[in-house]
This record gives C-alpha cells, structure tokens and sequence, in this order.
C-alpha cells in the first residue's frame, strides 16, 4: 500500500501506524530519478499501537484568574500528554468560543 510521496528534500512521508496491525512491518521506499531509473531500500519495524489510556494535563498560562480582560484577547494553555495533544478548545461560560487556531507551542 502506497502511504506517501515525496518530491523534495528532506524527503519524508508520515505513516500512521493506527491503519497497520501490530507486529512485524516491511517499510519499502523506492527512488526515482528524472530517467526512469529507480532504486529501493527496505526496513522491518514492530508496529506497537498501545491504547492511550492517560488523559493530557492542561493549564490556562494567561490571562491570570481573576483578570480583567477586554477586546481581543490572547488566552495563552499549557497542554501536554504522554501521546500527544490533537487540540485545545476554549470555552466561555461552557459554550464554544470562536477560537483563532495556532499551532501548539509544546
């Protein structure tokens, strides 16, 4: 199953492992160049795919409790996870906020 291309350097694909079963994998990449030629190289690898079970830690860095805060406002978060944090939500009075996304910092 083709995962990836690359067409520039560094060349990189990313693979989600959660499409694989665990155990043994051959990871396959071939080379080609502008004259058709091609070339490849293999590695086995150990799909492990372990459930997270952990929930991520999250803290709100600024504005501090009790601030007063008006107009647009940058709300600063500390969210960190043993897997990895997908996205931080801000809510106001327990409804979505219309929140800019950035990408996280940690």
């Amino acid at each position: 199953m083709l995962v990836g291309t690359a067409t520039a350097s560094p060349y990189e694909c990313s693979l989600n492992t959660a499409t694989l079963g665990n155990g043994s994998h051959t990871l396959t990449a071939v080379g080609k160049n502008t004259a058709g030629n091609s070339a490849t190289a293999d590695i086995s690898v150990t799909v492990s795919n372990v459930p997270d079970t952990e929930s991520p830690t999250i803290s709100i860095l600024s504005p501090e409790s009790g601030g007063i805060v008006s107009g647009n406002t940058t709300v600063l978060f500390d969210a960190s996870d043993d897997v990895g944090v997908v996205k931080v939500e801000l809510y106001v009075d327990g409804h979505s906020s219309r929140l800019q996304r950035r990408s996280p910092s940690r």
